[in-house]
């Protein structure tokens, strides 16, 4: 199982109490909701993958029990990969806000994080696609391409700024998308 060791195996959805900016799923594209239970401060946020995944296709190959440790190892690395992109972008934009790298050297930077991420989430779902695998696998596929969904947007958002990093719009708008990514990960990841 590629994710036995690292994540709570389970359905799709994922929640966590939320910090108190919820994601607009209309802004992203994800599955992501967020809902406010009665009585509650903070709403709670569901990661689903419906109908953003591809099934199976009908020529779909079923991997054999040997590679169980292969999937255990490109899962781990989808999910460093995710985890390291989330926190590069917002450094960068960070980085930007303050004047510390100039929009040129930004933009290059966030042009190289949404290349990378692009590929990763467009990977995920072609070994979704490709593979028969098990439903933690696939529960793990799903989850990383949903929260995909959520990153890109943030690195986008960090490209606009590179082109004018004092732009109070494009800083709230960098923010508001790195909180959308923020609750995604948590809810698929336990961040608390």
């Amino acid at each position: 199982m590629m994710v036995a060791a690292l994540m709570n195996a389970g359905a799709i959805a994922a929640q966590v109490a939320a910090p108190a900016v919820a994601p607009s799923p209309a802004t992203t594209g994800s599955a992501v909701a967020a809902e406010k239970p009665a009585g509650s401060q903070a709403p709670v946020v569901s990661v689903s993958a419906t109908n953003l995944i591809p099934q199976p296709a009908a020529g779909a190959v079923a991997l054999p029990a040997a590679a169980d440790e292969l999937l255990h190892g490109y899962g781990s690395q989808a999910q460093q990969s995710l985890i390291l992109t989330y926190f590069a972008a917002g450094t960068l934009a960070d980085a930007l806000a303050a004047g510390a790298v100039s929009g040129d050297d930004g933009r290059k930077q966030a042009d190289s994080y949404l290349a990378l991420a692009t590929q990763a989430r467009d990977e995920l779902k072609r070994v979704r696609a490709t593979y028969v695998l098990g439903a933690v696998d696939l529960d793990l596929l799903d989850k990383l391409a949903v929260a995909y969904e959520d990153v890109i947007p943030m690195i986008e958002s960090a490209q606009k700024l590179a082109e004018t990093p004092k732009d109070a719009e494009k800083r709230a708008a960098t923010e508001a998308a790195r909180r959308r990514a923020f609750l995604t990960l948590s809810a698929i990841f336990g961040w608390k």
